[in-house]
């Protein structure tokens, strides 16, 4: 790379084009690094042919996704979601703050609720499909509870004839969500101190529609699918390994069918019903959570002393801070339970399969 770099600026630019010209080889040498996306390397040789063949799978399987994202109809409507960047509260420039247990905001959360809230609160006349682009996490999409969350809603929307599910190939998962992300992250670098939570707001609002959980139902879609759906394990298909989930209204009343899919344009499964034995779809009655959740008493500690180090021993006297003795003074903890990962179902898995 470098001898390939003095070569062009000894031949190309002082002898060929400017033989007096006093540029110094170290600004050319910049200008050439920051200014041109050039890359340099050799051919690859004796490579092994099932890497080259699978490597070319996995960039067909990419391009299909996309593909897929991409496609429109007048009787479809599609939408894409994913999770930001958790934000800490409080944002202050403290390196011990990186170390600390800290609270955060969530820029979409408890994600089966916020999907049916969204789907309930959209126009839908003319529309019998509904797409759904998200990340194939475990512990968010890829599970049981938001199948149970979209059975549902399908049986209470007659109109609605199909809803599918579709998950990007791993590593390629670059969605409409993530640039609006982007655009806040580049907002919220800019400020080195963010304390209350409606900072956030205001940014991620100039940005997106932002809707408060508060302002919503939060139902218990998990405890509801365990009574009624079968352990994905007795599934007919494997979970981790499907890229698209297609859930359809049964012939029986009461019940919907799912198709776990592989890929991308192959349709190789039946839809099956994943009830228990006596159990149907309609049988999913969530119960409401109400707001708050215990917070470790250990994270309580660490931002009572980042508040006390960057305000003061009294800044729980601050009405900027009310926020922080809030959460405080609410319900407490010993131990934080990892709910996403309860809700995890396996690791997503590429199938060895070469069918795209």
């Amino acid at each position: 790379m470098t001898r390939q770099r003095q070569t062009l600026w000894r031949k190309i630019i002082f002898k060929d084009e400017n033989p007096q010209s006093p540029v110094k080889q170290s600004y050319f040498r910049h200008i050439f690094n920051r200014e041109f996306n050039l890359g340099f390397g050799n051919p690859k040789t004796d490579v092994c042919s099932t890497c080259i063949e699978l490597n070319e799978v996995h960039k067909l399987r990419s391009k299909a996704f996309f593909k897929m994202m991409q496609e429109k109809e007048d009787d479809m409507i599609t939408f894409s979601f994913d999770c930001q960047k958790n934000s800490p509260l409080p944002r202050i420039p403290d390196q011990s703050a990186y170390y600390s247990r800290q609270f955060y905001l969530h820029n979409f959360t408890i994600i089966s609720s916020a999907v049916y809230d969204r789907l309930n609160k959209t126009n839908l006349a003319g529309i019998t499909v509904i797409r759904l682009f998200a990340d194939g996490c475990g512990g968010q999409n890829k599970n049981s509870i938001m199948l149970g969350m979209l059975s549902k809603w399908l049986l209470e929307h007659a109109t609605v004839k199909k809803i599918e599910i579709i998950f990007p190939v791993t590593g390629h998962s670059f969605m409409p969500p993530d640039r609006v992300f982007g655009n806040i992250e580049k907002v919220i670098k800019k400020r080195e101190v963010i304390i209350q939570p409606e900072k956030y707001c205001n940014v991620i609002s100039s940005h997106a529609t932002v809707t408060n959980l508060r302002d919503i139902e939060v139902f218990d879609f998990k405890s509801a699918t365990q009574k009624v759906f079968k352990p994905t394990a007795k599934w007919p298909f494997k979970i981790t390994q499907c890229k698209r989930f297609i859930i359809k209204r049964s012939k029986t009343p009461g019940n919907t069918l799912i198709r776990g899919e592989m890929f991308y344009q192959s349709d190789l499964n039946k839809s099956s019903n994943v009830c228990k034995t006596g159990q149907k779809t309609s049988m999913l009655r969530p119960s409401t959570i109400s707001l708050g959740a215990p917070v470790t008493r250990a994270k309580i500690a660490d931002v009572d002393k980042l508040l006390q180090k960057h305000f003061g021993l009294d800044w729980k006297e601050r009405d900027d801070l009310k926020f922080y003795l809030d959460i405080i003074r609410g319900p407490t903890s010993e131990e934080n339970q990892n709910l996403e990962e309860s809700w995890c179902e396996g690791i997503s898995e590429e199938s060895p399969d070469l069918r795209v």
